[in-house]
């Protein structure tokens, strides 16, 4: 589900019980209000929850955030190709997106787009790959690879025309 992409497992773990957790105090509270009990002691426990929920949803938007990066600098990067400084930090943002980018097919075509912009196309064609066994219908992904395809080996240039078509492809 997209709710999920760039979540690791235990965060959406955490997610859950937080759910779970406010709705038992959320039980807890309707009980002792009809009872006429003091529900002050009760509301400090709302906290724990809340952070449970929110926690996840931190590093979603973070998660987010990098993709919207990633595709920015590549496009610099793919106009730019000779300013180390936007390469640097387009290595960097790859490197810091992967680990949540692995189950997520559309972030994969990010990372393999940068990568392409980069001038690593062997790189590039294994995430596309990773990105088509995420999900075989990937419109973004299958335009990549035949892309990518096209390019002989070792072709900066060509490369780097393939990484802002492919991006200019996927914002259709």
């Amino acid at each position: 589900m997209k709710i999920f992409d760039g979540l690791f497992l235990y965060e959406i773990v955490l997610l859950f019980l937080g759910i779970l957790l406010f709705i038992a105090l959320l039980a807890i509270l309707v009980i002792n209000a009809t009872r006429n009990r003091s529900i002050k002691p009760l509301l400090f426990f709302f906290v724990f929850p809340i952070v449970m929920i929110g926690f996840p949803a931190l590093g979603k938007v973070k998660f987010d955030k990098t993709g919207i990066e990633i595709d920015k600098l590549t496009k610099e990067v793919a106009e730019n190709p000779s300013n180390p400084e936007l390469q640097r930090k387009l290595k960097d943002a790859v490197a810091e997106a992967g680990p949540r980018a692995a189950e997520s097919g559309d972030s994969l075509v990010k990372i393999a787009r940068a990568e392409t912009a980069l001038g690593n196309q062997a790189k590039a064609e294994q995430t596309v790959n990773r990105a088509l066994k995420v999900n075989p219908q990937l419109a973004a992904a299958k335009d990549l690879k035949a892309r990518l395809a096209d390019v002989p080996a070792s072709n900066d240039i060509r490369l780097r025309e393939a990484a802002l078509a492919n991006l200019k492809f996927s914002k259709k």
